[in-house]
């Protein structure tokens, strides 16, 4: 099950750039000749990895302000449409701009 967390007082600069760092140390190891980690642990590292990349892709998204190129609202990126370069909400999406794609 699923759970969302919050934890209050995190450096989220300091967090991410640990974020980075743990992922380039563990692309530098060899887990088949390296005997510092069981195999339980790998997972276990390998799992705070993923949900940190996770974190991070979810904060990129959200700092990311994408707004439609005609009536300047905010739009999601993920249900944007790219006209000519810039994104149209559904707001704007009309069978005239449909036709272009």
């Amino acid at each position: 099950m699923k759970q969302t967390i919050t934890i209050k007082g995190v450096d989220v600069k300091l967090l991410e750039k640990q974020r980075k760092i743990i992922n380039r140390a563990v692309d530098r190891m060899d887990f088949e000749t390296i005997t510092l980690f069981g195999e339980e642990e790998v997972d276990a590292l390998q799992g705070v990895m993923n949900m940190l990349d996770s974190w991070s892709d979810e904060i990129y998204h959200i700092k990311q302000s994408f707004s439609c190129k005609f009536c300047h609202r905010p739009v999601d990126p993920a249900k944007a449409h790219l006209h000519d370069g810039e994104y149209v909400g559904e707001c704007c999406w009309d069978e005239r701009l449909r036709a272009t794609e």
